[in-house]
């Protein structure tokens, strides 16, 4: 909504002389004017970048209902929630300074009084005077749950950082308890970051009721909020990943894209995402992680929806190795690693045996462990890390006094920054920041005090350089920092902004963004610019929206039409099928969900015989393209090569044969290589009995089986078999001795 100038004016002078207010020595900005007076008259959305006075907005709402209520000698409570007690108490500062209720009537309530306590305190508000209280979200929830806090008599529920109102967020339950006994407060939410899209502030707005077109949307560039706006330096800074990782970092894609190319083959994934070995596109982690939330909460059940799971278990695990090499480094890999042995010894689940199983991931590990036993060198450490500290060096150089913090993303990494930066060098005083929870016993969290001990010895100049999670974020009264580096980027424009929200808030502020080159880091980079270039215009459009028009923000008019992706992951789930296909059967649903589907290379000799073979029998098979892959694969752990009697032959003669064997036994957990017999002729002095004599003693030794073959039938068969054992878990069938040289049916030497 739009309030005139004339109407700013007139509400300012109000709010000057207001009863309720004492206001002297404050410049009342005209943004924070016409967001009180909006929020007084309707339940309203208030976004402002950080550091422009969210709660001398919440001051001023309070103010004029508290003047209400003394003119009408009809008291109330109006409460104010916010995520941690930090905020609370600078909360509860400026409202006890400066709204005339009395400090008597001004208070933090939070889980340290008792439930009873505070059922008996409620009681006695309101008596001969306004109340104002300032809770955390899980008090509040908690006391209306349990019918302890008098819905009728609350006035105002004021929700700072109110983009968590999402899911089941305290925030959510809170408005709902309030709608569902029919309480009807006046709802003011506060934000710097209400979402990425129209669908998403949209969404926000419908949970707390809030009319968009009563949304007021302020931007650094807006005229009325630029005057008090501090420039931000933005530098961006790239890495390159040393060669020696390149191997480890190839491996544990080539992994990913092999569990990837499963959800492919399973109609899970567009097959545009990943070409045998190799990703087509960057794939975030969360890509793998809305697939495993959306089967997590399909109400089907059975076999195949957990072998769905798990893959996808599989995939984020893999992902996030892939992440903790380009982004932290080897240690950071190894650390993983142990969290992952540590893991599977308490829980033993399945995608963790098949990551620890798989080839990939342990090649990728054993060349880390093999670059960490060299020493010090150039390869050792992540090229962040020192970049990070010439950074640091050089900005306390210049501002000795500067305070900065460094944003990583994952705590685990943070006390290799802190030993590798701080030590040895006499400018840099650096500390860890973390949350209360302990991770593991090598990684304590911080409890409340000692949080505050930090923050308080950090503003004090006892250390200049903090390494935090998403814990500083918001919430904490952190000091005025010169610089926020950004470890590794994000492609969340919430996290973005809170972070960035950090810097230039009393003066001109800096920000660094360290990325690594040609990885997943440079891809977030891009995404978040693309949402930045963006978001001016999605405000735009909400706060352009016609009253009463949540709905059509949601797309409640009109569903929109849904991606081909989404409509085959609810065919898959379902037992439905997407708009123009054939509907699936259950019998064929089942089978899809349960199978560990065939994999043919177009290539092989074999490719099209057999694909028509191993379809007549209800085999699950998927021919594809050339692309590394064995001739045959069946499932994760099994590789299959078909070459001619001829090419064994020659392979055995010119010693390449030992290499092939032992490739194919390194890549697969199970492998077999089949001689197969088209009739080409071979040498005067070489017959066919005696190429298979070779090979079977060279793969012996590899770990090979082989089958002879020339029947299509008898693969085929072979195949259908060890697809089943493959499935179940079992052991490869055996045969006897001689079976392979006569070629007997559905026998593997």
């Amino acid at each position: 909504m739009t309030i005139t100038k004339e109407t700013i004016e007139k509400a300012r002078a109000w709010y000057a002389s207001a009863p309720s207010l004492d206001l002297q020595g404050i410049e009342l900005r005209d943004y924070q004017v016409e967001a009180g007076w909006a929020s007084y008259l309707h339940d309203t959305l208030v976004v402002l970048p950080t550091g422009l006075g969210k709660t001398m907005v919440a001051l001023l709402h309070a103010g004029m209902l508290c003047a209400d209520m003394t003119e009408e000698k009809e008291y109330k409570i109006i409460v104010m929630v916010a995520p941690t007690r930090a905020l609370l108490v600078q909360h509860h500062e400026l409202f006890a300074s400066r709204l005339r209720i009395g400090k008597e009537n001004v208070h933090i309530v939070d889980g340290g009084m008792d439930p009873a306590k505070r059922q008996a305190f409620y009681a006695f508000l309101a008596q001969d005077a306004p109340a104002v209280l300032f809770m955390t979200p899980q008090t509040l929830d908690h006391d209306l749950q349990h019918d302890r806090f008098p819905r009728d008599k609350l006035a105002s529920l004021i929700l700072d950082e109110a983009h968590h109102a999402t899911l089941d967020h305290p925030y959510v339950l809170i408005y709902n308890d309030l709608v569902h006994h029919h309480a009807k407060p006046r709802i003011l939410a506060m934000t710097a970051s209400p979402g990425e899209t129209e669908e998403e502030i949209g969404t926000l707005c419908n949970t707390l009721g809030i009319d968009p077109a009563h949304a007021i949307f302020k931007a650094r560039e807006d005229g009325d909020v630029a005057p008090y706006i501090h420039a931000i330096t933005v530098r961006r800074i790239g890495v390159d990943l040393p060669v020696e990782w390149r191997a480890a970092l190839d491996a544990l894609v080539t992994s990913l894209a092999q569990c990837c190319t499963w959800l492919v083959m399973a109609g899970i994934a567009e097959a545009d995402v990943v070409n045998g070995k190799q990703f087509k596109k960057a794939i975030p982690k969360m890509f793998f992680l809305d697939l495993f939330q959306k089967f997590s909460a399909e109400a089907a059940g059975g076999p195949g929806k957990y072998t769905l799971l798990s893959r996808l278990a599989t995939c984020i695990k893999l992902h996030h190795a892939v992440e903790m090499l380009e982004t932290y480094g080897i240690d950071a890999l190894l650390d993983y690693h142990e969290s992952l042995l540590e893991d599977f010894k308490k829980r033993g689940t399945r995608a963790t045996r098949e990551v620890l199983l798989d080839q990939g991931y342990n090649a990728a590990v054993q060349l880390a462990g093999e670059v960490k036993a060299k020493g010090e060198g150039p390869a050792r450490h992540h090229p962040k890390l020192i970049v990070l500290r010439q950074l640091l060096t050089e900005f306390l150089t210049r501002n000795p006094t500067s305070k900065i913090l460094v944003f990583v993303n994952y705590r685990a990494s943070i006390d290799a920054i802190v030993s590798h930066v701080g030590p040895d060098d006499p400018v840099i005083k650096i500390h860890k920041f973390v949350g209360q929870g302990t991770r593991k016993k090598n990684d304590a969290g911080m409890k409340r005090d000692a949080q505050s001990r930090i923050l308080q010895q950090f503003k004090g100049g006892a250390y200049n350089v903090l390494v935090a999670t998403s814990v500083a974020e918001e919430g904490l009264d952190i000091a005025e920092c010169d610089l926020v580096v950004f470890y590794e980027t994000v492609a969340s424009l919430i996290k973005f902004i809170q972070r960035q929200g950090r810097t230039g808030r009393k003066r001109a502020g800096n920000t660094a963004v360290l990325f690594t080159r040609g990885t997943m880091d440079e891809f977030r980079m891009k995404a978040l610019d693309a949402k930045l270039a963006k978001i001016h215009g999605v405000y735009y459009n909400v706060q352009t929206a016609a009253a009463g028009s949540a709905g059509a923000l949601l797309g409640d008019a009109a569903p929109k039409p849904r991606p081909r992706l989404q409509q085959r992951i609810e065919a898959f789930a379902a037992g439905g099928a997407a708009p123009g296909e054939a509907r699936v059967s259950i019998t064929d649903l089942k089978r899809w969900q349960d199978a560990v589907p065939v994999v043919i290379s177009s290539g092989s000799v074999v490719a099209g015989e057999l694909a028509e073979a191993l379809k007549a029998a209800k085999v699950p098979v998927s021919v594809v393209p050339p692309s590394g892959l064995p001739d045959i694969t069946i499932g994760k752990g099994l590789g299959v090569l078909v070459r001619t009697v001829a090419d064994v032959a020659r392979a055995s003669l010119d010693s390449s044969i030992f290499a092939l064997l032992e490739n194919l036994a390194l890549k697969y957990e199970k492998s077999v290589l089949v001689a197969w017999d088209d009739g080409a002729a071979l040498d005067d002095d070489v017959t066919g009995e005696m190429v298979v004599d070779w090979l079977e003693r060279f793969a012996g030794v590899a770990g090979v089986k082989v089958l002879s073959t020339s029947s299509i039938a008898v693969l085929a068969r072979v195949v259908q078999d060890v697809h089943v054992h493959v499935k179940e878990g079992k052991q490869l069938p055996r045969r006897g001795k001689a079976g392979a040289r006569r070629g007997q049916e559905g026998e593997i030497a």
